[in-house]
């Protein structure tokens, strides 16, 4: 029993933790829950009593009952999951006491008196999808903790408990990609800056408004791990992101014999901004770095089995027939099948029809 067997051993030990860690008891939604109450209505917090019982209608979709009585100055709010019940406490909020929680602003004077009510409740779906990939540039690119947990609130309080996670993924590409052989310089070729990095993801443009610094990478993993904690504390299933193909062109340095194409050029950037390569999906190497991603991922932050990629977004595929976008989904999905074998692709497609004047 040598040091490699020790290692090999500790570091699937190590993803072992990661893959159980997304598990979150009862009392620890209820504690969440809570927590989001002292941080929403301070003062009046402790008239909530707030309990998580997955049993309360013996079936997977979203429930909450809300009960408060004349005799009883509490409102007792039951949820079958941590974001059941916070759901059930803006739904208190909002149609018996009149307030208002937005992403601008709140209205939040309740009644000296809190209103009786008696209330079940059942969503429509099992799930509650919350995100779309280009938001992670349009509003939230330099969003702090402070931010990323109010949001939070907000999502837990709208009954949504499969939000996207796509923070600090470019941190994991690049351990992936130096694993394999690219240097930090040619990988500064290839991610873009803050503000813009939906399109390098979607295989758009490369370095454009980057480089990315190693502060940056270190800060993106450990707000994730926050962000992550905190929605599973809900008892949210957070989307994590999964490989499309995309690579730096210097792939070609590691792995001359292997056939990779240039995305199609997007809004007329340059070609030094443009035109990632893209593995053929054929290429075994390509399934390979989708395991490797995902196997990297869920050692940093765990998983809850999902998964969002998707491919030729803004950009029209370098084959188009069915043969080849069925061969891209199989390596996709390929990939996050050997890292995890209970991974669920979510796809958030994009489709664009290209009209020709």
């Amino acid at each position: 029993m040598g040091y490699p067997f020790l290692l090999k051993s500790l570091q699937r030990l190590i993803l072992l933790i990661g893959l159980c860690q997304a598990y979150t008891s009862e009392s620890n939604q209820e504690k969440a829950v809570r927590d989001l109450l002292i941080r929403l209505i301070p003062d009046v917090y402790s008239s909530f009593e707030i309990t998580v019982d997955p049993t309360i209608f013996n079936d997977d979709q979203i429930s909450f009952k809300i009960l408060k009585t004349s005799e009883n100055s509490t409102v007792k709010i039951t949820g079958n999951s941590g974001v059941a019940a916070a759901w059930g406490v803006h739904h208190y909020l909002r149609n018996f006491c009149n307030c208002h929680i937005s992403w601008d602003g709140d209205q939040l004077k309740l009644p000296e008196i809190l209103p009786n009510a008696s209330v079940e409740l059942r969503s429509a779906d099992r799930y509650r999808y919350y995100q779309n990939v280009c938001t992670f540039g349009y509003s939230s690119a330099w969003w702090n903790w402070s931010r990323w947990e109010r949001e939070i609130d907000w999502m837990a309080l709208q009954g949504i408990n499969l939000p996207l996670a796509f923070i600090g993924q470019e941190a994991i590409f690049k351990r992936v990609f130096n694993n394999l052989g690219l240097s930090d310089a040619e990988l500064e070729e290839f991610f873009v800056g803050p503000a813009f990095l939906p399109w390098g993801r979607m295989g758009n443009i490369r370095g454009w408004g980057g480089p990315l610094s190693d502060s940056w990478h270190i800060r993106t993993v450990k707000l994730q791990h926050k962000i992550l904690n905190r929605m599973r504390s809900f008892g949210m299933k957070p989307v994590l992101p999964a490989f499309a193909g995309f690579v730096p062109r210097n792939i070609s340095r590691i792995y001359p014999d292997h056939e990779v194409a240039k995305a199609e050029r997007w809004n007329n950037f340059d070609d030094k901004y443009c035109c990632p390569s893209l593995l053929h999906p054929e290429d075994p190497l390509f399934a390979q770095i989708g395991e490797r991603f995902i196997s990297e991922m869920t050692k940093e932050w765990g998983t809850d089995h999902f998964y969002n990629c998707d491919m030729f977004n803004e950009i029209r595929p370098v084959n188009d027939t069915p043969e080849y976008i069925r061969s891209v989904g199989q390596s996709v999905f390929t990939g996050m099948k050997l890292a995890d074998s209970k991974a669920i692709w979510e796809l958030l497609k994009q489709d664009h029809i290209r009209i020709v004047h």
